[in-house]
């Protein structure tokens, strides 16, 4: 299956709970060069693929630079099946009512909230094509 490179290191991001300046860091390229590459669709240069490649090894199997970028969205599913996807976890926190700790802990594990008055609710990261 193939993945764009921006979708591809938004997933890691969150996978393994990294900020973008780290990733930048350990693969010694500048937070912007990196932002670029994520937000704007921005392809890296050779040097800079090689470097990619070698970091992230078999698990960067069907990553493609596509010049595409993506964005990170939060995606609330209640417990009555409803949902509705916000651009941010701020957005998100404010208009549902629920702590950023919340959402950005449930969103790592996956697993629907088990207690309180969000009770039931899923909450996601969710990777949508910039345009």
């Amino acid at each position: 299956m193939k993945m764009s490179f921006s979708e591809f290191v938004l997933r890691y991001l969150d996978q393994w709970n990294l900020e973008v300046r780290f990733l930048a860091e350990d693969l010694y390229i500048t937070h912007s060069s990196l932002n670029a590459w994520i937000y704007r669709g921005r392809i890296p240069s050779d040097e800079s693929i090689r470097v990619i490649r070698e970091y992230f090894g078999a698990d960067f199997e069907g990553v493609v630079f596509d010049g595409k970028a993506f964005k990170r969205k939060f995606k609330i599913t209640r417990a009555d099946g409803s949902s509705k996807i916000y651009d941010t976890a701020d957005e998100l926190s404010v208009v549902e009512d629920v702590a950023k700790n919340t959402i950005k802990k449930y969103c790592r594990n996956g697993k629907s909230v088990r207690q309180g008055k969000r009770k039931g609710c899923r909450f996601q990261w969710v990777y949508e094509e910039v345009e």
